[in-house]
């Protein structure tokens, strides 16, 4: 093995008092805001069209599946990021529910009109409702809604539109004894049926005897009536047309018999039709077979006597995207042109697809995305776009339904008007989000981890109503390091665990080195039964059934454990996590790897922590010893101790291995810098409904730091601020960022390694609306990690609507690289420390030198100062020349890292490449 002796890097971080702008980093998150919301509920939801969007602003409707399993009609609007309060789901039976089309009312009324199909039992029937601001019209039909059963069985309506005399007209299908006929029902403005028009307000219409279905409908200037769709004609499916007088008789002008079928290739269709008021013609989109046996996209042209043959010779254009099926949904007509969306099946998934045609001869307008169309990616499997619009500022709108990996949701897209994909809009240029986010979301802990991906932790409450029973979901969000959903975690980035009880949370969350995930709180449904909990899941979010019992770990028989409060992992694998006891006090557990509770842990893997009678549990930290840090906050008073790795008080801690420390502080984080001084953040009450950050420094012995702000102990200006406020993080650097909740903002600062307030930061900086939620919501920050060189904020976010677990990255300037010594006391000088080859392989080794035979530990950390993996934890080294192995773990990403060598009284580091 060849040596390649590199020269030592010695990394000592300097600074000038330069200001430092803190801003939300609009290259993570979601929408260029820095931040990303998630949802729990695995609800599918569907999209069937979209009104009307301008100025980015959207109505789509659709259905939704309810808590109960069933549909519901749902109408939403969105405006850019934001989702507003236009939302509203309509049950009619108490069965699915669909809604499949939409249309405004009359100018100035504020209403809109709904259709679709309820079921009941056995049976299906036409479905309309009606909103306007505020909720359902109780002038229409009293309830704002109505059903109608044609038949007796099977009536579903696709197709709505509201006529200048104010009446609606809906159309679809109704099963009769020979099949399938098109179906009208027109009602009044009151919802009552229009006698007026066919047998007491009901229209039907057979072609061949065989499957008949109207999918689109148009009122014409002159009243009469224009329904398209498809009737079957010996097994085949033949586009069809058919124009009704104002009273639904057929209008034999057309055609001579009111009725016109075309065949083109295999099974045809009309989904959706549109008239150009200028010229009079009527545009109708769908599908067609071809010589493969495939679909493909069609645009057809009708004038008032039938197919238009200036418009590609034969009146219908067909176009084909890929080698499998291509279907349009939607067509939208503006300036001599036709938009078209539907789906194209690429031999795997469903994928949405837009296209623009010549309104004139149907070629396609290449100057429109990739030769006239647009394939568009939405999730992880079937896509398919249902609406599609046009906005005064030619932005061109596509809505349909994506799949995310859990389940079905709305999305919406914004194109340029060549088609280029608005990025400014959404996550890249798209929306994927649920239609009904009623959800009750709390995140407690984040971890990052080697990669730079995200794990949070906490409950989900997706319980629809106060009526519903109340429980709560144990809940997992992991997210990538741009703050996009993690697809490779569960399909979608999330996952939530129901057990028998009622209140179950994740409170913690620790990353173990072979990329698996601990996930620890408590299951149960009130302080007397719950019980720890600690599961632990694969990369992929799968359980580790090698983990305890089929990868969960309950404390049995031990009502009086309430929860876990931290979990941590040591250098050789052990678990150890603390918790209350409810009434009877903290403890501690420990587990081997395997799930198994630790017999050389104090009795039987648990020890009992007795100091101020305290029962909140608190964080812990292992020291590269081995020892463990707890602390506890009770009455005002802090108790902070520390354990051998057997579980029994380090006598070299404070002389009995704990502290008490009248302090008027609530704890909430627990640090361990990596020159073994301990700090502590929470906060403090100094007066009646004062709260303000306090900050505590500990030497490694127990002893106040008072290097540290002067007495060890740092008292913020800032006041207001929430309870239970108060989380940190440290830079590489060893400068310390604050982070507090007031109101429903983030109060961030920083602080020197001295304690005193950082100059270069903008203090008392206010980041406003961290989670899209511009509903007069709040947001609150849980805890706060140095990522790839910036700050990350996790917690979630509230509104009027919902809970969501949010990360927000945040630039805070310069964070600085770890901080070395300069004395060089057990470390060569000239030699120092090496790695060879570099960049690094599996023959890669570490070579340094000691004057003396000491203990030293070797570690290794990413560019953000976050370390990822212990080579050597406090082993004792002979003086002179030593050489370690370096295996990098497989999950690391490739990139730059830094090896670390640290004795009792020094360090020196090294930079690798992977």
């Amino acid at each position: 093995m060849k040596k390649i002796i590199l020269s030592t890097v010695l990394f000592i971080y300097s600074c000038c008092a330069v200001a430092q702008t803190v801003e939300m980093d609009e290259t993570f998150g979601s929408y260029n805001s820095g931040a990303s919301r998630m949802y729990f509920r695995d609800n599918d939801d569907e999209v069937n069209g979209i009104l009307n969007p301008d100025s980015f602003y959207s109505n789509l409707f659709g259905s939704t599946r309810n808590y109960s399993g069933t549909w519901d009609f749902v109408y939403s609007g969105y405006f850019q990021t934001e989702n507003t309060a236009t939302k509203y789901t309509i049950d009619f039976n108490g069965g699915d529910d669909h809604a499949m089309a939409a249309c405004k009312g009359a100018n100035g009324s504020g209403k809109t009109y709904f259709a679709g199909y309820s079921s009941s039992g056995n049976t299906t029937t036409f479905a309309v409702a009606c909103l306007r601001p505020g909720g359902l019209d109780s002038s229409f039909n009293i309830t704002g809604k109505v059903t109608t059963a044609i038949g007796s069985t099977d009536d579903r309506a696709y197709a709505i539109s509201f006529q200048t005399d104010r009446k609606i007209v809906v159309a679809g299908y109704t099963t009769t004894a020979s099949g399938k006929d098109f179906a009208l029902v027109r009602y009044l403005e009151d919802g009552s049926p229009d006698t007026t028009f066919g047998t007491n307000g009901i229209v039907i219409t057979d072609f061949y005897g065989g499957e008949d279905q109207a999918n689109a409908i148009i009122v014409l200037p002159s009243g009469k009536i224009l329904a398209g769709g498809f009737a079957t004609n010996n097994g085949q499916k033949d586009f069809a047309v058919v124009r009704y007088n104002a009273n639904g008789t057929l209008d034999t002008t057309f055609n001579s018999t009111g009725k016109l079928t075309t065949h083109y290739y295999g099974d045809d269709r009309i989904n959706a039709m549109v008239r150009d008021a200028a010229t009079e013609a009527i545009y109708a989109v769908g599908s067609t077979g071809n010589a493969q046996g495939n679909l493909d996209i069609a645009v057809l042209k009708y004038n008032n006597n039938g197919l238009n043959t200036s418009f590609d010779t034969d009146g219908i254009v067909t176009t084909a995207i890929g080698n499998g099926d291509d279907e349009a949904n939607a067509v939208f007509f503006k300036n001599s042109s036709l938009f078209v969306a539907g789906y194209t099946f690429n031999g795997t998934f469903k994928k949405a697809v837009s296209a623009k045609y010549s309104a004139t001869n149907g070629s396609l307008i290449t100057s429109f995305g990739t030769n006239g169309t647009i394939v568009q990616s939405v999730g992880v499997g079937d896509d398919v776009a249902t609406g599609i619009a046009v906005m005064s500022t030619n932005e061109v709108c596509v809505a349909g339904t994506g799949y995310n990996g859990c389940d079905n949701d709305a999305f919406i897209t914004f194109y340029q008007s060549n088609g280029t994909i608005m990025s400014e809009f959404g996550y890249n240029g798209l929306w994927l989000t649920d239609f009904d986010n009623s959800e009750y979301n709390i995140s407690y802990d984040t971890k990052v981890g080697p990669d730079n991906k995200i794990i949070q932790v906490g409950t989900s409450n997706t319980n629809e109503n106060a009526t519903a029973i109340y429980t709560e979901d144990l809940a997992i969000v992991r997210w990538n390091a741009d703050g996009s959903p993690d697809t490779s975690f569960n399909g979608c980035g999330r996952l939530t665990k129901h057990t028998n009880g009622s209140d179950d949370t994740y409170y913690t969350v620790a990353l173990q080195p072979d990329g698996k995930i601990l996930a620890a709180g408590a299951i149960g449904s009130n302080p007397g039964t719950t019980r720890f909990i600690v599961d632990r899941y694969n990369e992929d979010g799968t359980p580790d059934t090698t983990f305890a019992d089929q990868g969960s770990f309950v404390l049995q028989n031990a009502i009086n454990y309430n929860f876990v409060s931290d979990i941590k992992v040591a250098p050789d694998g052990t678990i150890y996590f603390s918790g209350s006891r409810s009434y009877y006090g903290n403890c501690i557990v420990s587990l081997n790897s395997d799930g198994s509770l630790n017999s050389g842990f104090g009795t039987g893997g648990k020890i009992d922590v007795a100091l101020l009678n305290a029962t909140g549990g608190g964080p812990i930290e292992i020291q590269p010893d081995g020892k463990i840090i707890f602390v506890t906050t009770y009455s005002g008073r802090t108790a902070l101790a520390r354990f051998n790795s057997d579980g029994s008080p380090d006598t070299t801690f404070a002389g009995t291995g704990n502290i008490i420390i009248n302090s008027g502080i609530g704890v909430k984080t627990l640090l361990l810098q990596p020159d073994g001084k301990i700090l502590l953040s929470g906060s403090r009450n100094p007066s009646t409904n004062i709260w303000t950050v306090a900050i505590m420094r500990y030497n490694s012995d127990g002893t106040p730091d008072t290097s540290f702000d002067g007495d060890g102990v740092y008292y913020s200006n800032a006041t207001s601020l929430n309870s239970g406020s108060g989380t940190i993080a440290l830079q590489p650097d060893s400068k310390i960022v604050v982070a507090a909740n007031t109101g429903g903002n983030i109060l961030l600062w920083r602080l020197n390694q001295d304690g005193s307030n950082d100059d270069t930061f903008e203090t008392n900086q206010i980041i406003g609306d961290i989670s899209m939620d511009y509903t007069g919501g709040s947001d609150n920050v849980t805890d706060i990690n140095i990522h790839q060189g910036k700050l990350l904020m996790s917690g979630y976010s509230s509104s009027t609507l919902d809970n969501a677990f949010t990360v927000g990255r945040v630039s805070i300037g310069d964070v600085g690289t770890p901080v070395a010594g300069t004395d060089l006391l057990n470390v060569q000088k000239k030699s120092g420390l090496i790695v060879y080859p570099n960049p690094v392989n599996e023959d890669s080794a570490i070579d340094f030198e000691l004057l003396n035979s000491t203990k030293a530990s070797v570690e290794l950390y990413d560019i953000t100062g976050k370390r990822v993996l212990i080579v050597s934890d406090n082993q004792t080294f002979n003086s002179g020349k030593n050489t370690l192995p370096l295996h990098l773990p497989i999950h690391l990403e490739k990139g730059i890292y830094i090896v670390v060598l640290k004795t009792n009284s020094d360090s020196r580091s090294f930079k690798i490449v992977k």
